[in-house]
């Protein structure tokens, strides 16, 4: 089914719902990040995390590389799978016009360039009721299970 709505969606559509979405998530992990310049004493470590790897989090990543983003930001990606595919392509794929590895994004490697935490499993329970304390359970994993 959601093949389907991929093979018959319009790729306009698609690339406009990714943008809106890469914009929201940028709007609210922005202003996260600004501290003001004038301020004396080290600022405290932000922490995101981005929960799976797809083509608006790739985005994300891109936006957020070491090089970008203040020094008191950390990042973590995490997904299950080091090399998920990128769904624009996914119908291309099946219609034989890209291979496998074509439509694969590699995961560790574009943490590894953006300076990101890259740790591959499966999101289990997350606890956000604490302010001060908030965490991300994960079950660890390769491609194998």
């Amino acid at each position: 089914l959601y093949y389907q709505a991929i093979l018959s969606s319009s790729w306009k559509l698609e690339a406009g719902l990714i943008t809106a979405y890469m914009r929201l998530l940028l709007s609210l992990i922005l202003p996260l990040l600004a501290y003001p310049a004038t301020a004396m004493m080290t600022p405290p470590t932000k922490k995101i995390v981005l929960i799976g790897g797809g083509h608006a989090h790739v985005q994300v990543i891109k936006a957020l590389n070491v090089n970008t983003r203040p020094s008191n930001v950390e990042v973590t990606l995490i997904d299950l799978q080091s090399a998920p595919s990128y769904s624009g392509m996914v119908p291309g794929c099946v219609s034989k016009l890209y291979t496998l590895p074509q439509v694969q994004i590699q995961i560790g490697p574009l943490a590894e360039w953006a300076g990101i935490e890259f740790v591959q499993g499966k999101v289990v329970g997350m606890s956000l009721e604490d302010e001060e304390k908030k965490t991300v359970q994960v079950e660890v994993s390769d491609d194998n299970g």
